[in-house]
């Protein structure tokens, strides 16, 4: 059941709209083979006040995916990583400096749960 969190800054020139951007980000999780699509909750958050480094022009995008640990390598979360860090990096149309980066953390199947309300 991944979660993927995208924090941008506001201000941030992309080549499409932000619908599209999530659409393609929830395709590139559709298309890594150990994930099922249909557990992929993906979110994008723009903010409006930040400041990287020592560069006020400098902008960011900062990808965050959680992910159960269960037959997952190291090179299989690199990869994903990789491509998610690709694939925001085509979508970009900025003057300015970006500094992209992308973590990877684990949920415990313990402390998660998940309820469906279908009506």
């Amino acid at each position: 059941m991944p979660q993927v969190m995208v924090e941008y800054s506001a201000d941030i020139e992309f080549s499409t709209s932000m619908k599209t951007i999530v659409s393609g980000l929830q395709e590139s999780m559709q298309e890594t083979p150990w994930i099922n699509i249909e557990t992929v909750k993906t979110r994008l958050h723009p903010v409006e006040h930040y400041f990287v480094g020592s560069n006020p022009e400098k902008k960011f995008i900062h990808i965050e995916i959680k992910l159960f640990l269960k037959d997952r390598t190291d090179e299989m979360i690199q990869g994903l990583l990789d491509k998610l860090l690709a694939y925001f990096k085509s979508m970009l149309n900025e003057s300015n400096p970006v500094e992209l980066t992308a973590e990877a953390s684990f949920l415990e199947s313990l402390y998660y749960k998940k309820l469906i309300i279908d009506t």
